[in-house]
């Protein structure tokens, strides 16, 4: 987990075509949430603090780069985070053969129009003239001393929402824990290596509770907890939370930069592709199937690995995902989670998928910023047998003797004609839908009405 849960015993739970489900975090034991907004080197750090058990009694330690004072500390809505989860999802799609449908193009382009008058038949050139199609087509601050000799030190105090918030500068692990422990903060004793580790590295510690007074009882949800620094190092720790794990942990950061700066990925863990992009045969629940999916990969390597469940350039006009498991987040909700667009909504999402035990946890976690904007989802389709040439099967491949959509092309028996046959065989359509007309155009009588009585009145008026 990211951040080290220390009193009681918590859980964290942390287009084209028809959406049809989604795989959410649910159907991981234990998988903790975080939101991560990057612009220059200020980073925006929120995390979903979803518990089982009494929430007056979580807290929690997290290392940062430099003293986060009270204006730096926000509590946000669980909903600005769902939006993010929503959004990015593993998606199950359904397709049919008309999704795909070819577009069939008359081989005549000349015979594909109504028949021209001679005057329009002029204009393109004569018979031998050039055929230009009007047509077009789009694609889609506190200060304190340490008591009784102690290095510890409190930076910076303060409440926001629900929480009690100390910043804390120590020389001496121990000595941390020491003034934890007697502030009522039930740390392992296995944490104090790593403290000392994130302490020579010139960490402070950011330790959050439940302040008394909110009167929080079983059941009640806790606000995320949001707070912001500079640093040139664009990274996320995770090894201070390992100390309190037993097993894998999942771990999903979501996180929103420029167009710019583009997609983002972990430089020091390998990055394992999940399959994808294939047809999914429909039996037991698709979370659980996508579940298995990342299992398996998973155990195909050794260590902490990670994979890219979703990145998308968004920007106006343009297609935001295929197909959309939930709305992109709006200006006012990447505003929420500190990500200013300056309301041009313009902006890059990333969703990023951690598995990792405490032994393989080695490093915390360092980003960069690819420069490129991939469109990429963990998309999977409802199988179907005219699909078989277009997708495999999840887990087994292509078919031998795939299955196919068929098209009936309506122009396929078309007989082309020269442009001076074709236009003969429009004069003698004509003539004979018009034989007994009179030479005048029917639709001129109300036009010259019209003008009359313009006319009529002007004279009045003189």
């Amino acid at each position: 987990m990211l951040l080290l849960s220390l009193i009681g015993v918590l859980q964290a739970h942390a287009f084209c075509g028809t959406y049809v489900s989604s795989a959410g975090t649910e159907v991981y034991n234990s998988a903790s949430e975080v939101v991560i907004a990057r612009q220059g080197n200020r980073t925006t750090l929120t995390m979903a603090n979803d518990v089982i058990g009494n929430p007056s009694d979580f807290a929690m330690v997290v290392p940062v780069p430099q003293v986060v004072l009270e204006r730096d500390v926000n509590v946000i809505s669980p909903d600005d985070i769902e939006v993010m989860r929503t959004y990015t999802m593993p998606r199950l799609v359904s397709y049919v053969c008309d999704d795909f449908k070819p577009t069939f193009s008359h081989p005549c382009k000349w015979m594909d129009q109504e028949c021209p008058s001679s005057s329009l038949w002029d204009r393109w050139g004569g018979v031998d003239g050039d055929y230009a199609s009007d047509a077009t087509a789009g694609e889609g601050e506190g200060e304190g001393e340490g008591e009784g000799g102690s290095s510890v030190e409190v930076e910076a105090q303060y409440i926001v929402g629900e929480y009690e918030v100390v910043v804390l500068s120590a020389d001496q692990s121990q000595d941390l824990l020491n003034w934890l422990e007697d502030e009522g903060y039930d740390v392992p004793e296995n944490t104090a290596n790593v403290l000392q580790q994130y302490i020579d590295a010139g960490n402070y510690f950011l330790a959050a509770r439940v302040y008394p007074d909110a009167e929080l009882g079983d059941g009640d949800s806790l606000s995320p907890l949001q707070f912001s620094y500079d640093s040139d190092v664009f990274g996320l720790p995770i090894r201070l939370g390992t100390t309190s794990s037993v097993g894998e942990q999942d771990l999903i950061v979501y996180l929103v930069n420029s167009n710019e700066d583009g997609a983002v990925g972990i430089a020091n863990y390998p990055e394992l592709e999940v399959e994808s992009e294939c047809m999914w045969d429909g039996e037991g629940e698709f979370g659980e199937f996508y579940a298995d999916q990342f299992a398996s990969a998973y155990g195909r390597e050794e260590g902490a690995i990670w994979t890219t469940e979703y990145t998308w350039k968004n920007e106006p006009q343009a297609v935001k995902c295929d197909p959309c498991t939930g709305p992109p987040p709006d200006t006012q909700q990447l505003t929420n989670v500190g990500y200013e667009d300056g309301g041009t909504n313009h902006f890059h999402v990333t969703r990023l998928h951690l598995r990792y035990t405490p032994a393989e946890a080695t490093q915390d976690l360092i980003f960069y910023h690819s420069r490129q904007t991939p469109q990429r989802q963990k998309r999977y389709i409802e199988y179907k047998e005219d699909l078989e040439d277009r997708y495999p099967l999840c887990g087994s491949g292509w078919s031998p003797d795939p299955a196919t959509c068929e098209y009936e092309d309506p122009f396929e028996d078309t007989e082309c004609l020269t442009r001076s046959d074709w236009q003969a065989q429009c004069d003698a359509e004509t003539e004979g839908s018009c034989e007994g007309c009179s030479s005048q155009p029917r639709s001129s009588a109300p036009i010259w009405f019209g003008l009359s009585m313009l006319l009529v009145g002007l004279r009045r008026r003189r």
